[in-house]
């Protein structure tokens, strides 16, 4: 063993003379494995609640949607969409006919937003038919019993029970255009007829209450739109992580006049929320390890005056000033480093034990998730084990140096 390793290691257990420093030691240890296992299982919570909702996200809206940098409809989109489909990593797309509507039911009326997609197309892009609880997506317009067809929509559970609408119930939608007429003609604005053909419900409150969706013939006569018209198309990729790499060479091949955005892009604020949290609880919580760091600081200093006749001692054996430095470098390093991989430790058996046993647990009858989700990840552990080591070491350097600056004649003549 390195003798300066071996002299650490005996002061670090030494308890007959130095008691108040082994309580500091202590204390040191334990509060880095404290810290170091807090930020472990928060970080671990916060990545646990970003992949619920990311999943949850990621069931209902597009991997990546091209719209149009200005004006309400896509231009070129039939190139648009023939660029799409000829990506191999691209799994499906669509495209879409969406705005914002009126929904009204006797004397109510609801603001949505409606997504008019081809009755053929709702599963390559979204995974929405899979969340209808109520009805079905309609593969077709019904039959009307006054003229022609009436279009079925598909509404969110929260908007149903807000409008007061079932499957088989009738509304109108008013699009923006139809008001605009309405206010230049003095005429009250009529409307177009639809029928509830089904009820979806999300994790999201934002869709439940503000979402409906049509096909996209409706979507276009309804809005004053041409035949071909589109106001994006949504991308479904093989595989969700490619999301910025088709991005990126979307935006190379396409007009200059689209803009494309990946699932991350489409709820960029809540994700800053989510990363602002993140990172304020690391700062926070790393508190505890920065005054952790500053006990062993502390710590060494005490130690180096206290051991002033032992430094004289080895000085005068023939060890030299890098000698002692290197002893007191150990001495801190070694309780940086027990701290740490004891704090690491901890913090991933009870990730652990929560993925396995679900100990905290959530009201199903009030959440969507049974228990807090944890996910580990790995790179966020080493960088927390490598930021705690290397202020371990860094608060060990001043002790240390002062350590080696003492003269032997001075340190044997203090005792």
């Amino acid at each position: 063993m390195n003798i300066s390793l071996f002299i650490a290691t005996r002061y670090l257990r030494a308890r007959r003379s130095l008691q108040f420093i082994s309580v500091i030691t202590m204390l040191s240890l334990i509060g880095i494995v404290v810290g170091v296992a807090a930020i472990i299982c928060v970080s671990s919570i916060f990545n646990g609640f970003r992949e619920v909702y990311t999943s949850s996200m990621l069931t209902y809206d597009p991997h990546v949607r091209v719209e149009a940098e200005r004006g309400r409809f896509l231009p070129d989109a039939e190139i648009v969409m023939a660029s799409i489909r000829r990506d191999p990593r691209v799994k499906g797309s669509a495209g879409v006919m969406a705005g914002r509507v009126i929904l009204r039911r006797y004397d109510r009326f609801h603001v949505l937003q409606l997504h008019g997609i081809e009755h053929a197309e709702y599963d390559r892009v979204s995974g929405i038919r899979s969340s209808v609880i109520v009805g079905r997506f309609p593969d077709s317009p019904v039959a009307g019993s006054l003229s022609g067809t009436i279009e079925p929509i598909v509404i969110g559970a929260e908007l149903a029970m807000n409008a007061q609408l079932n499957v088989g119930d009738t509304a109108t939608i008013l699009s923006p255009d139809f008001i605009a007429s309405a206010l230049q003609t003095f005429i009250a604005p009529q409307g177009m007829p639809v029928i509830v053909s089904g009820i979806f419900y999300t994790n999201s409150k934002e869709y439940n209450t503000g979402l409906a969706f049509c096909g996209t013939s409706f979507a276009r006569k309804l809005f004053n739109a041409q035949d071909d018209a589109l106001t994006s198309a949504d991308i479904r990729l093989k595989n969700d992580a490619d999301a910025n790499a088709v991005a990126r060479d979307l935006r190379r091949s396409l007009p200059a006049k689209v803009t494309v955005s990946t699932w991350f892009d489409l709820h960029k604020d809540i994700y800053g929320v989510m990363r602002y949290e993140r990172y304020a609880s690391f700062i926070i919580l790393f508190i505890i390890v920065f005054i952790s760091v500053f006990n062993i600081f502390a710590m060494l200093s005490m130690t180096v005056v206290k051991k002033r006749r032992d430094i004289g001692v080895l000085m005068a054996m023939g060890a030299t000033p890098e000698d002692i430095r290197r002893v007191f470098l150990w001495e801190g390093f070694v309780v940086g480093l027990l701290g740490t991989l004891g704090g690491t430790v901890l913090g991933i058996v009870l990730c652990i034990l929560q993925q396995k046993f679900e100990i905290f647990r959530f009201d199903p009858q009030t959440f969507i998730i049974a228990a807090i989700p944890v996910s580990i990840a790995w790179p966020e552990v080493l960088s927390v084990m490598t930021l705690t080591l290397i202020s371990s070491f860094a608060a060990t350097l001043i002790p240390a140096r002062r350590a080696a600056d003492a003269h032997v004649a001075s340190s044997l003549r203090t005792e």
